[in-house]
């Protein structure tokens, strides 16, 4: 912990509006001031927006839009199981070795070179921690562009068309230094850049029509076409790093490196669409949505580029029908729909990808190892929702009810296949998955009165996803996720499944001990040991009001999911943790005095007695290469005080006389304590991840924090 910082965000907004008779228009500019927790990892941003619009004739108005972003970006902190991450670092440094110590984390050698001070110099392991922040650095800029602009004329006080076009192009520029010294990764230093570019351009043109048919049927339709044009490209130097090698040492330049490489690579896409939408009402109680599109993309075939998808949904005030309202019913609102969505793929995914790599006379030309589907099919996404809406005692008590099922069928995603076939992946049309699931919304008033409020609002959510079909001709789709485990994707079996190595098991489910008192293992990542998704999520938020004085608090809860740290199985063959003192001079039995919840048993059947120490079991179950993934699951269930604000604002006989006309104070914490934490040392949302190949995995992400602030806010 002495390694961390406390970080900052500094936030502070100025808005703008003014308005004349025939003008709106809006300004606003966001300056953000931040540093993490990591030493020397900082963010300033500058967020400009403005916003006109303005009536050029009668019947012709003009929308415009411009914002413009920047963000510099000092040291992002790297993640996951690489030498350059410093809190990988930080974890397995040995407990003799005191943090303030290792901060003198470079000593001039002979020639006058700045060099590495390691405990172990030249091992294959974390580097410094301090070297890492202080000699692996890097630097990003960032800048984005958004502009729009829209004419709408009103044709008839009933048709209307709209034309509008945005654009959305954004820049950015790394450079990582990697200091000379720099075990494993970087022993003489290399000097790499990337600059990243992108481009939108999204028009579409809009007819609607809006009409009061008789006194009880209303009709608003509209009908349009769209075009989305996406380009992207990139251009980086010496992309491998540690094979570009600087000449003089720590001299970060192009022309003082070795080996000059550069990688360079382009992209484009293009959607067009047509679609419409009609929404028929009838006596403002019953509606009926209807909706349909259809898109042709640039990156699926000619035979499957097209694809339509419509909706269709239904929504009854059943409250308004009645001819005699009950005095405690305010509302009662019943809801159902049914949706399609497609969804086309990257560009260039029909065709084998080639690059040139150096070598040779000229280099040598190189096939991607993902296998393209020359007729894969747009992904597919087809939902079902029925819900209700129910308001009580004058809306002082409130239930929002929702059931959904979904399936997502000919998902897109590169499967692993054998290397014998020469390649690694194919890129295939893979799974058909369904997800169903219920949520719940309850607000209700607990006290009212003319100085104090008590309001409560519940939420709860829970999602089963299952794989009813995958790809022909496979049993299973694997995503590696490196030496700990692997994602797979089974018929019949829940989405998200995680496997690893694990301990090998009777018929009955026990687990085999050795004759050395140590566990038998699997031979393989075969071990079904986790699945990442949670039973339920729930919330309850609190909200007071006392005059001008509020007060309120949300509590997040999490039951369910587990996950597997990557972590702990590094640390614990370290022996780096209090978890591994017990049992150091021996006396452990598997399954009774550690892995209590395990029964174990010799090979004879017989309740397992056999001792071993805490070095042998840990380094058996732990490490970095072959880690017994079963042994290091956690249980992600927590229960959190996600939020608590304290707010006051100040009274109008205090502001009569200033230029204000409201100001607010308020103190906000976020994230503050668990009651509850099965995760034990570490924080659940530290797996979270979106990639398939890591989601479920924790390994060596930054802490997550703590937050409190102050927010001062004035009006004009």
């Amino acid at each position: 912990s002495d390694f961390f910082q406390t970080g900052h965000n500094f936030s502070t907004n100025l808005g703008i509006s003014t308005r004349t008779e025939n003008t709106t228009a809006y300004f606003s500019y966001t300056f953000t001031d931040a540093e993490g927790v990591v030493p020397l990892n900082a963010m300033q941003s500058h967020n400009l927006n403005v916003r006109m619009s303005t009536k050029l004739l009668d019947r012709l108005t003009l929308d415009t839009k411009i914002n413009y972003i920047r963000r510099d970006i000092d040291n992002i902190t790297p993640t996951g199981d690489t030498y350059s991450n410093p809190v990988r670092s930080i974890y397995k440094m040995p407990a003799n070795i005191a943090t303030k110590d290792a901060q003198e984390y470079e000593f001039t050698d002979p020639e006058g070179v700045n060099t590495h001070h390691f405990w172990v110099p030249g091992l294959n392991a974390p580097s410094n921690p301090y070297w890492a922040i202080n000699n692996l650095t890097n630097e990003q800029l960032e800048e984005r562009v958004i502009g729009l602009i829209s004419l709408k004329y009103d044709i008839t006080d009933n048709l209307s068309f709209l034309a509008r076009s945005a654009i959305d192009r954004s820049n950015s520029h790394r450079s990582d230094r990697f200091a000379t010294d720099t075990y494993i990764i970087a022993d003489l230093g290399f000097y790499q850049t990337r600059d990243n570019r992108g481009f939108e351009w999204n028009s579409d043109v809009l007819l609607n029509y809006n009409k009061d048919l008789t006194s009880d049927f209303s009709l608003d339709v509209s009908a349009g076409a769209n075009v989305r044009r996406n380009q992207s490209g990139f251009i980086q130097g010496n992309p491998n790093g540690r094979n570009s090698p600087l000449n003089v040492p720590n001299l970060f330049s192009y022309g003082n490196t070795a080996n000059i490489q550069v990688s360079e690579g382009f992209s484009e896409r293009e959607i067009q669409s047509v679609y419409g939408f009609a929404t028929l009402g009838w006596k403002n109680a019953i509606y009926m949505d209807i909706t349909g599109r259809n898109d042709w993309s640039s990156t699926l075939s000619a035979e499957n580029r097209s694809f339509f998808y419509p909706s269709v949904g239904l929504t009854v005030v059943a409250s308004d029908l009645m001819s005699s309202t009950p005095s405690w019913l305010s509302l009662l609102k019943f809801r159902g729909s049914y949706a399609e969505v497609g969804n086309d793929t990257d560009p260039y995914s029909l065709v084998r990808q080639a690059s040139v790599t150096g070598g040779g006379r000229g280099g040598f030309l190189a096939l991607a190892t993902t296998i393209p589907l020359a007729n894969l099919l747009p992904e597919t996404t087809k939902s079902i929702e029925v819900g209700a809406d129910i308001r009580l005692f004058n809306n002082r008590l409130g239930l929002d009810l929702t059931y959904y099922k979904s399936n997502t069928t000919d998902q897109l995603f590169p499967v692993s296949v054998p290397i014998a076939s020469g390649a690694s992946n194919v890129f295939t049309n893979g799974a058909d998955v369904q997800n169903t699931g219920f949520e719940a919304v309850i607000t209700g008033g607990i006290l009212r009165s003319s100085n104090f409020n008590w309001d409560v609002t519940i939420n709860f959510a829970k999602n089963d996803s299952e794989v009813l079909e995958i790809a022909e001709g496979f049993d299973q789709l694997i995503f590696s996720g490196g030496f700990l485990r692997e994602f797979r994707v089974e018929a019949g079996q829940p989405w998200g499944n995680l496997y690893s190595r694990g301990f090998a098991r009777d018929d009955q489910g026990r687990v085999i001990v050795e004759s050395n008192g140590l566990p038998r293992i699997t031979p393989g990542i075969d071990a079904l040991t986790a699945n990442f998704n949670p039973d339920f999520l729930a919330g309850v938020r609190n909200s007071f009001s006392y005059k001008n004085l509020n007060f309120s608090f949300l509590v997040d809860i999490r039951q369910g999911g587990s996950v597997v740290s990557f972590s702990n199985a590094i640390m614990w063959a370290d022996g780096a943790t209090q978890a591994t003192v017990p049992g150091r001079d021996g006396g452990l039995i598997f399954g009774e005095n550690v892995f209590e919840g395990e029964t174990a048993v010799l090979e004879d059947g017989t309740p397992n007695n056999l001792t071993t120490n805490s070095e042998k079991l840990w380094t058996l179950l732990g490490g970095r290469n072959s880690p017994v993934g079963e042994a290091f699951v956690l249980d992600a269930s927590n229960v959190r005080l996600r939020e608590a604000v304290l707010g006051y604002s100040l009274p109008n006989s205090v502001l009569a006389n200033t230029p204000f006309t409201n100001a607010k104070i308020s103190f906000i914490g976020r994230n503050l304590f668990f009651f509850s934490n099965k995760a034990g040392n570490v924080d659940p949302e530290i797996f979270q991840n979106t990639g398939r190949a890591a989601e479920g995995t924790e390994n060596f992400g930054p802490p997550t924090t703590r937050e409190y602030g102050v927010n001062l806010k004035f009006g004009f």
